[in-house]
């Protein structure tokens, strides 16, 4: 079962998210902010995939996608958000995200880029 952490202020979208992947068979946890995804990174090496808010108060996504790769540099990170530019996610795949999905998402979109960032960490950690 693979592990995926949902990073978002807003506690509707992580409930959602919490039930879709949870039906599709993941080990969903979930961080209302940077802060708290820090801590359940530190206390669980298992996350295999992150979706993170591009937008939250306080540290905002870009900050905890720099912590994020630099920390634990084999996870990937799907950027979600309803107000990225084109700029933004030029931006934010430089700095290591997999890819990113507007908000409102499409479920089979979204599940579609999670096998895909799925199968690349799996490249990376064999081939790290």
């Amino acid at each position: 079962m693979k592990d995926i952490l949902v990073i978002d202020d807003e506690e509707y979208i992580r409930n959602t998210l919490f039930q879709l992947l949870s039906h599709e068979g993941y080990n969903v946890k979930s961080a209302e902010n940077g802060e708290r995804a820090f801590n359940i990174l530190d206390n669980n090496n298992n996350i295999d995939i992150i979706l993170l808010d591009l937008k939250m108060p306080g540290m905002n996504g870009k900050d905890v996608l720099l912590h994020i790769k630099k920390q634990y540099s084999s996870v990937e990170v799907i950027i979600i958000s309803g107000e990225g530019s084109i700029g933004d996610v030029v931006s934010l795949v430089k700095e290591g995200a997999y890819d990113y999905i507007e908000k409102p998402f499409d479920n089979d979109v979204l599940l579609s880029k999670i096998l895909r960032a799925l199968r690349q960490r799996e490249l990376n950690l064999k081939f790290k």
